[in-house]
């Protein structure tokens, strides 16, 4: 018996020995990351100092063009979106930031599936895993994902599914997103099957999500940014209504900025200008970015 503990024993020295070895060799290359997502994460959470920051899921990553933006607005821009991201990320992002400096503007795009609906949460988070030793983050974790609190403590649980782009990223001629604007290319060569879309109602929007908006409207007003909710361009949209009149409403209230060009037609009936119904191709993005560009400016006397 006693030789069976023992080897209990020495089984689980061994687990917690790999487990901080692989922690701190997978910690050494998140840290060093010298291309890739990986540096792009890590510069929004240690070291963007732009002056306006856009936040939102993929519609915020693809439409928005930082360069573009700055030619208008004359002030420094970086896009934090990301794909599959949701209200919690975008608020962890931005009080990432406000743990280091304070910017001048702050744009949410808003994407109902993602923003609104229950749901959608894990994929959206699991970034910040590797992010726990920042102020703020683990609290946000914890309330959110708080069924694998535990799991957290684990490296093997933090690393497992990026590992090998860790590694990807610590090699040469690996490209980072410039300025956070994740480029799509191509033009949409088919005509999507019309969609109906189901009107949003108060018991639709997710108890937390709506928290967390407003979390990130409280640090907005608390930090003196002026920030804005963004819509963007929808491929035939002839309304936004269904989808996003919980959000006007909400806009409304709060006295929040809202640029809705869901429907805009000059945009939105040109399939050159997407990649898929959802997601603008550069092309469109910096036709659509220069027009927003001036509304920011425009609303915000910059």
């Amino acid at each position: 018996m006693k030789r069976f503990i023992g080897s209990i024993l020495l089984f689980l020295a061994l687990v917690l020995i790999a487990d901080l070895a692989f922690g701190k060799i997978c910690s050494y290359l998140q840290d060093n990351a010298i291309g890739g997502m990986t540096k792009h994460y890590n510069y929004i959470a240690k070291e963007c100092d732009e002056d306006l920051l856009i936040f939102g899921t993929s519609r915020a990553a693809n439409h928005f063009v930082p360069s573009v933006l700055e030619d208008i607005v004359n002030i420094p821009a970086y896009n934090c979106g990301e794909p599959g991201g949701t209200i919690f990320l975008s608020y962890a992002r931005l009080r990432m930031a406000c743990n280091r400096y304070t910017p001048k503007v702050a744009i949410l795009e808003i994407m109902s599936d993602y923003d609104i609906w229950p749901g959608s949460n894990q994929k959206s988070i699991k970034i910040l895993n590797e992010y726990t030793d920042i102020e703020g983050i683990t609290e946000i974790l914890n309330d959110i994902d708080n069924e694998n609190n535990i799991k957290r403590i684990s490296n093997f649980y933090r690393y497992n599914t990026n590992c090998l782009t860790l590694l990807k990223d610590n090699r040469p001629n690996h490209s980072v997103p410039e300025q956070g604007y994740q480029k799509v290319s191509g033009k949409m060569d088919y005509e999507p099957e019309p969609k109906i879309q189901k009107i949003l109602t108060e018991n639709d929007w997710d108890s937390v999500k709506r928290i967390y908006l407003d979390k990130f409207r409280h640090l907005c007003d608390e930090k003196g940014i002026k920030f804005c909710i963004m819509i963007s361009p929808y491929y035939k949209a002839e309304s936004s209504y269904n989808r996003y009149h919980l959000i006007h409403q909400y806009c409304k209230k709060h006295r929040i900025p809202i640029l809705d060009y869901y429907a805009y037609p000059e945009i939105c009936n040109n399939r050159e200008y997407f990649h898929d119904p959802y997601h603008m191709n550069h092309e469109g993005a910096t036709i659509f970015t220069q027009k927003v560009a001036a509304e920011i400016k425009r609303i915000f006397n910059l």
